[in-house]
Formats: C-alpha cells, structure tokens, sequence
C-alpha cells in the first residue's frame, strides 16, 4: 500500500487517513500486557469519540454484543484459535445502534517464537448485512406464499425474459439452460404464440393478467395459469417481473375467486333464532335436539344480551335451522330477518 501511495502522490499516513474516513478502522492488541490500540476510523465504527475515549480491552471488550466476545481471559488461547483473524461480530455503540463488523487479524510473534501481538483491519458491514437480512426475509416470505397457494414463484427482467433459471425448471422439470425465451420449449407448441403475446401485451400495460396455457410439467403436459406483477425503480420504469404459475389440472387448481374465501356469517340476533323456531314448529328442546346442544344453551342464544355461548354452539345451531330450510338475512345497516327457502 505504501509504495501504491506513493506513485499516487500520497504519502502512507495520507493514504491510510483517506481510507478510514469510509468505514474502515485498524487495531492492535498487545498479547503480553493487553494494551489495545486503535485508529480513528475504528473508533468512528465504534461509535465514540475518538480523543475522548480511552482505549482498554476492557472497554472494548464491554462495546462488543455479548454474543459475540471472545474469551478475552486468556489472550494467547484467543491468538492460537484463529477466532480474531478472520470473525464478523456486532457492536453496541454509545447511542444504543446495532451495527455489523468484518474484521481480518494477523498473528505477529516475536524472534524467539511466541505469539506477540495480533493487528488487524475492520469494515463496517452493516448496509451488506441488512440487505442480506432483507433477501432471507424475502426468500422467507416468498417460501410462505408457494406452500399456502400450492403455486410456483418465479422471475424476469423487464422484457419478460426469465432470470430465476431454477424456480422453472423446479416446476416444469426442463433441462439446460433457460435463457430468455427458451422457456416456451416448456410450453405447448400449440399455446407458444398465446404466451408470447400475453407478455408483449404485459409489457405494454404494465400488467401480466391471468395467462392460461399448457405446460411440461414433469413428464405431461398440465393446464396452467400465470399471472404476475411488474418491480418498478424509483423512477418508475420496469426492472423485472415477479410471476407464479399454478397447476389447473384438477389435481392442484388455484381460485383466487370470491368463492374462494369464506366470509364468517354474520351473528344470529335472539330474535331470528326465536323466529325460525315459530317459522318449523319446533320447541326449545325440538332445536337443541337437531343441534347436538343442550337445551339451556337454546335459552342463552335467545336471550338477548347473553354472551356465555361458544361460538362453536351458535353455529351448531344456525346449521341446524339451514338444513331445516331457515334462509338467515342482513342487512349492511344491521337489520335482520329470517325467511323459508
């Protein structure tokens, strides 16, 4: 580095200086007397100021997250275990913030042999480690919806060509090498020109709607639907596409219609409940016998105010009352009725 800096003009103070004021720090540690030294760039990574802080092991040591402090007691053991050569550890500066350390170590031994000093460099590695964190979560969350929706997630760029080489061929079992649209050799022949234009369509409306076609998957050919969404930059143009295919062959099918999602009814009022007896003809007791519950429970469900019911109870008896032919109705301003199929 220092002959480096001299062919650039800078002498080795001036080069080094430069480079620690982007997130680059240097220490020492002495093994024999445990003195520890660092620069002004470690402290800026530290978080303290650097004047004003006096550098001890101890304090160090008390900045490091106790995850991840070696067992300085015993300084030599730390030396010959390779722990500070190479380790990423955290640290808990002043002012409360978490931040991510990468640092490199080399072991200096004196002339007779004996592990003298350990000196190193360090970076501040934070940004890379959040973006990590933020692709696992991703990777994570993505994982979630494959297994929930049964369906296969996958990727393009801007121009729809595919770019997640492995979650395709995962679905459709294709070998080689899928580069941009040599996906469609997965695709029906019959089907190709459909799907080619529903991307060129996508492109142009910024939105991939349900695609249906027939793809290889596996070892036969399976009716298939395709939706997906475009990844915008900040400025607003398309980067990419995210897309999931789901299987439509029976087996496996994929209705994100209303009649997918079971809405929770609507709470049966004493009243209706009253009311569909009057409509069958049937006692307190005639009910709770149709719905598997006691006939104190009838009571309660009749009683207007009463809230000691289980859920599972009241739906017993609204299930009961439908089966007999009571059409239960609401209204959005909370009027009820009740009616004969």
């Amino acid at each position: 580095m220092a002959e480096d800096a001299v062919v650039s003009g800078l002498n080795p103070h001036e080069s080094l200086r430069l480079i620690e004021t982007h997130g680059v720090g240097t220490w020492t540690w002495d093994l024999e007397t445990g003195q520890v030294r660092w620069s002004s760039g470690m402290s800026r990574i530290l978080g303290v100021e650097h004047a004003a802080t006096v550098q001890t092991l101890e304090y160090y040591e008390h900045l490091l997250h106790p995850d991840d402090r070696p067992d300085f007691r015993n300084p030599e053991r730390v030396a010959s275990s390779g722990v500070m050569v190479d380790r990423q550890y955290r640290v808990l500066r002043p002012n409360g913030e978490l931040r991510w350390v990468q640092s490199f170590g080399t072991l200096i031994h004196s002339r007779d042999g004996r592990p003298e000093r350990l000196t190193g460099v360090a970076f501040d590695v934070t940004d890379i480690r959040l973006g990590q964190l933020a692709l696992q979560q991703r990777d994570g969350l993505l994982a979630a919806i494959r297994e929930l929706f049964d369906v296969v997630i996958w990727q393009t760029d801007a121009d729809g060509e595919i770019s997640d080489e492995f979650e395709w061929w995962r679905a459709t079992g294709q070998r080689g090498r899928v580069d941009g649209w040599n996906r469609l050799d997965a695709v029906h022949q019959d089907d190709r020109p459909k799907v080619r234009a529903a991307w060129d369509e996508a492109i142009r409306n910024r939105r991939l709607d349900a695609a249906a076609y027939r793809v290889l998957w596996g070892e036969a050919y399976v009716p298939v639907i395709s939706r997906g969404v475009p990844i915008l930059d900040r400025d607003g143009a398309i980067e990419g596409w995210i897309c999931f295919t789901a299987r439509q062959d029976g087996a496996r099918v994929l209705d994100l219609g209303p009649a997918a999602i079971e809405h929770p009814p609507p709470p049966l009022a004493p009243g209706q409940v009253r009311a569909a007896r009057g409509y069958l003809g049937w006692s307190a007791e005639q009910l709770a016998e149709h719905a598997g519950v006691s006939f104190s429970t009838v009571r309660r469900v009749e009683t207007p105010g009463e809230r000691g019911v289980r859920q599972q109870s009241i739906s017993a008896i609204r299930k009961a009352l439908e089966r007999a032919g009571i059409v239960f109705t609401s209204t959005p301003d909370g009027r009820t009725g009740v009616s004969m199929k």
